[in-house]
């Protein structure tokens, strides 16, 4: 994974199925807007995304688990040195004000895991046109 294995591996660790693996991650930066005590750590895996923010102090932790079949929508904005992507999932609202952004990305690592989930999404389009 990341030779900077930090308690969110632990936590990963913990919700990891079997025969699942990180393919992708990607971390919030606090320079890029972030929570300055809780940045968000998200964990594109062959079977679905981990986002994992943990809880100033380390307290608490609070992670979203979203299933590849359940996007239907992929926002990415680039700023001038960070990037913010959003998921919209079916049944989600569009709402501006209600977007869950993951926000102080590098620009790279966002559209890496851009193209992995749309990898992943695409795969059982192609499967079934054969």
């Amino acid at each position: 994974m990341n030779e900077h294995r930090g308690r969110e591996y632990e936590i990963l660790e913990s919700l990891l199925t079997q025969n699942e693996s990180v393919m992708v991650h990607v971390a919030e930066r606090r320079l890029g807007g972030a929570r300055l005590l809780e940045p968000a750590h998200a964990f594109a895996t062959n079977k679905r995304i981990i986002i994992i923010r943990r809880g100033v102090l380390g307290f608490h932790h609070d992670f979203k688990i979203i299933s590849y079949s359940n996007i239907t929508e992929i926002i990415l904005e680039h700023g001038i040195r960070y990037s913010r992507v959003h998921f919209t999932l079916q049944g989600e609202a569009a709402s501006e004000e209600q977007k869950k952004w993951l926000i102080g990305l590098d620009y790279k690592e966002a559209l890496e895991l851009i193209k992995f989930v749309n990898s992943i999404i695409e795969k059982p389009v192609q499967e079934s046109r054969a």
